[in-house]
């Protein structure tokens, strides 16, 4: 009841077989499984040349118990994915997922990669969920689609991104021309904690992009070029109150962090917040929405937050939140018109 061979390194994990499937010894045949095939080959994946399996290995009428699943199903699983050894496995709803790791929240859990004996995971809804509820339709699309990059290895960050570290006056210079001259920039920090660690922890850089290019600014690390006093005049007169619209994803952790520091910044627009207004039950993360509306790769593998950064790894995290800035802009005007179609 499974795939004959795994050439891509692609295996694909369903619930429980049908009876159908059972009887002809068949995975994913039928109406639901053909539809999967269609919306698999549109972005690239063949189930023809991946691994098929369930986390349910034999019908039933009824639902699987708790022991069914934690105990011989669990086990057969993770020994058919050693065996199998996949590089990438696609997740199809709630079940597979308990089977797999213990959780049934596929809402929540739906297009967010995480690593599983070896393999890069990345959950969805089942199929017959998709079908039976339209709703569920564009999130299934875009895990699949990002599924699909993922097994491509096509993690590059867009061809208009461009970014710079601002560790000199003709750069400073640069960037507060860019800034003035633009009509909505976006800002973002990274810090060594959360809110309980505004005292104690360092805030290592802010981010700020204009539509033309992502600004680094080192603030509280050794890289960092201007003194912090300075930093903070330089903050205040672009992130305030201005004919400049600042767009911040989550502004209610950034401000309070920068408030704790001197600056009091204005935000016009929060993509987390309007991200919630027009859809309350999907994730509102910047990562999983640059993903969903805009294609984003999975950009922050191997970025650490701690004060004694390496060059390499502060070279990383400049990286990172200049990309966070990047997408954050671009939310803006996806988002504004998803809230004025109400």
């Amino acid at each position: 009841m499974t795939g004959a061979g795994i050439p891509g390194g692609i295996m694909i994990i369903g619930d429980s077989p049908t009876y159908n499937e059972d009887d002809t010894m068949t995975l994913f045949s039928g109406a639901v499984g053909n539809w999967l095939y269609r919306e698999l080959l549109k972005v690239g994946v063949d189930m023809n040349k991946c691994y098929l399996t369930k986390a349910i290995k034999c019908y039933s009428p009824n639902k699987p118990t708790r022991a069914t699943i934690k105990g011989g199903c669990r086990q057969l699983l993770i020994e058919e994915v050693r065996t199998v050894k996949p590089q990438y496995i696609l997740v199809l709803g709630a079940t597979a997922l308990d089977v797999m790791i213990n959780k049934t929240s596929i809402t929540k859990l739906h297009g967010q990669m995480f690593e599983w004996e070896g393999a890069k995971v990345i959950p969805t809804f089942h199929p017959s969920a998709v079908i039976n509820q339209p709703k569920n339709a564009w999130e299934f699309r875009s895990d699949i689609n990002y599924f699909s990059r993922m097994c491509e290895g096509n993690w590059e960050p867009p061809d208009d991104f461009k970014w710079c570290i601002v560790d000199d006056e003709a750069k400073l210079a640069c960037m507060l021309n860019d800034i003035h001259s633009s009509y909505m920039i976006s800002y973002d920090i990274e810090t060594t904690g959360l809110i309980d660690k505004i005292k104690t922890g360092k805030l290592l850089m802010i981010g700020i992009a204009t539509p033309d290019m992502c600004y680094l600014i080192a603030w509280e690390v050794k890289y960092a070029t201007f003194d912090s006093s300075r930093i903070v005049k330089i903050l205040n007169v672009l992130l305030g109150k201005s004919h400049i619209k600042k767009v911040a994803q989550n502004a209610k952790f950034d401000n309070r962090w920068l408030r704790s520091r001197g600056v009091d910044p204005y935000v016009d627009f929060d993509t987390y917040l309007a991200a919630y207004l027009v859809n309350v039950v999907v994730p509102h993360g910047l990562k999983y929405m640059a993903k969903t509306y805009l294609g984003a790769a999975d950009y922050n593998d191997g970025i650490v937050f701690k004060e004694n950064l390496s060059q390499e790894e502060f070279e990383a995290m400049a990286k990172y939140c200049c990309l966070d800035v990047y997408y954050t802009l671009r939310l803006e005007p996806i988002l504004r018109t998803e809230l004025i179609k109400g």
